[in-house]
């Protein structure tokens, strides 16, 4: 139950109870994420999985014990809860540069889930996520619900946000059957939309992106020639961060939402995103047809946009994006002329 020299996740001690409620922390939001979770709970109940003992000495490799402590009692006055149990979930990829927290009650009950971030990278990217939820803390959204800011801030010089827990029963979407899509896709792209001849902020790190794929970095150039069209966009629109619990749809995840996105970013990830999953190869040829369905029947103007919000989700290393931009050819959207609309959103 490793990853490297790091374990999956922490739980406290405590009585078993709460160990399980913490065990049970771990997301199930997509089947693959289910069955992971039910093997940590075969390791916890067979001891093979490492736990920390006791939960509130740990130190994190940049921060002390006492640091820990004092953060874990900051936490606790915020939430206005005199016991608090924490569970540390490290992310998949272990160099990820970040922890996720959740805080337990006395009964097992999740309070809320945290984010700490381990270097000035993924600071920033809270820091931007932190800010979006504010912002939909003033002013809620009709068409999706995201998760309450809490508390945000540093701690010991690392940048830390704290939100409300999403339900338990919510699940990642079905692309194929979801049907909220474009409601909420309109309802994102309708703040601050805009045209300009001015270089948006995320240009050059674009450009920076793409200087390996040299045809690729010429259309994203001649696609920027006639100016952007902008607006606020999630920025990683894809399955695991959209989920279903009856009749609401929850978006989390707002590291990349950026004010000032290509417009069409987030329908492009959405539709690459849909055929990352259902695809069962990813060789080129399927890439290079994922290409040509997805700029089929585009004018001009439309293709230009959809190049941009390409090479933005590259830039972002958004794998399906850059999995298309690696076989980017001269000639990948200059024969494409089927009737056959990309995006269904759109239908």
């Amino acid at each position: 139950m490793r990853i490297g020299k790091r374990s999956l996740m922490e739980v406290p001690e405590a009585n078993t109870a709460i160990r399980l409620a913490a065990v049970a922390c771990y997301p199930g939001h997509t089947l693959k994420k289910r069955l992971l979770r039910r093997a940590i709970r075969l390791g916890f109940r067979s001891g093979i999985l490492p736990r920390i003992s006791p939960a509130r000495s740990f130190s994190l490799p940049v921060m002390s014990a006492s640091c820990f402590e004092n953060w874990m009692s900051h936490v606790e006055g915020g939430l206005d809860e005199s016991a608090i149990y924490p569970v540390m979930i490290w992310p998949g990829d272990p160099g990820r540069g970040r922890v996720y927290f959740y805080f337990l009650d006395r009964e097992g009950t999740a309070l809320a889930f945290g984010k700490l971030a381990l270097d000035e990278v993924n600071g920033q990217k809270i820091r931007n996520e932190a800010s979006v939820l504010g912002r939909f803390g003033e002013k809620e959204p009709r068409s999706f619900r995201v998760p309450k800011l809490l508390a945000e801030g540093k701690w010991d010089g690392l940048d830390y946000l704290i939100t409300a827990c999403v339900p338990k029963s919510a699940q990642a979407v079905h692309l194929s059957e979801e049907t909220g899509m474009e409601s909420v896709v309109r309802e994102l792209n309708s703040d601050g939309c805009r045209e300009t001849n001015e270089p948006p902020s995320w240009w050059q790190p674009v450009l920076d992106a793409c200087c390996h794929q040299p045809a690729f970095e010429t259309a994203v150039r001649n696609a920027g020639e006639s100016g952007w069209k902008l607006c606020r966009v999630h920025g990683d629109l894809n399955r695991t961060n959209l989920l279903r619990d009856g009749e609401e749809l929850w978006l989390i995840d707002w590291e990349q939402s950026c004010p000032d996105g290509p417009r069409l970013v987030d329908e492009v990830c959405l539709e690459i995103d849909r055929w990352w999953n259902l695809s069962r190869s990813h060789d080129d040829d399927d890439r290079e047809a994922c290409l040509n369905r997805l700029f089929a029947g585009k004018e001009q103007e439309n293709r230009s946009e959809m190049i941009l919000a390409l090479a933005f989700l590259h830039s972002v290393h958004f794998s399906p994006a850059t999995a298309l931009v690696e076989v980017w050819k001269e000639e990948s959207v200059s024969a494409h002329s089927s009737d056959t609309p990309a995006f269904p959103l759109n239908q």
